[in-house]
């Protein structure tokens, strides 16, 4: 199963989770986020039409379905690859997008976007 459509699936789960919560009086950020997520993934095996929803939306949304095919084409590729093949260079062109300016936070060479008027 494609990870962009499992995640949106599992979007959709919490969101159904907190829907619920709500109706019974309770405030969802009052309750753990990891008991919400455990509650949903039960959610989302009991309901497997989920799924069939989350593709889709993945098929509607461009910039979804882009993910989901850039997803398939790296299928190949191991998880270490993947999490490796950017550490030279971060790519900071979403921030620059946003207005936002990116700055060497620790000595692993991490970046975090800043908004250049607060800092």
């Amino acid at each position: 199963m494609n990870a962009t459509i499992m995640t949106t699936a599992k979007l959709a789960a919490i969101k159904a989770i907190k829907r619920d919560l709500q109706a019974q009086g309770l405030k969802p950020v009052h309750i753990e986020r990891h008991i919400i997520v455990s509650v949903a993934d039960t959610y989302l095996r009991e309901h497997p039409e989920l799924l069939e929803e989350a593709a889709e939306i993945v098929r509607k949304v461009p910039q979804l379905r882009t993910l989901a095919e850039r997803a398939g084409a790296n299928a190949g590729e191991t998880s270490d690859e993947r999490d490796h093949a950017n550490d030279s260079k971060p790519n900071t062109a979403p921030f620059a997008q946003c207005g936002l300016q990116t700055k060497r936070v620790s000595d692993r060479g991490k970046s975090l976007a800043i908004d250049p008027d607060r800092a």
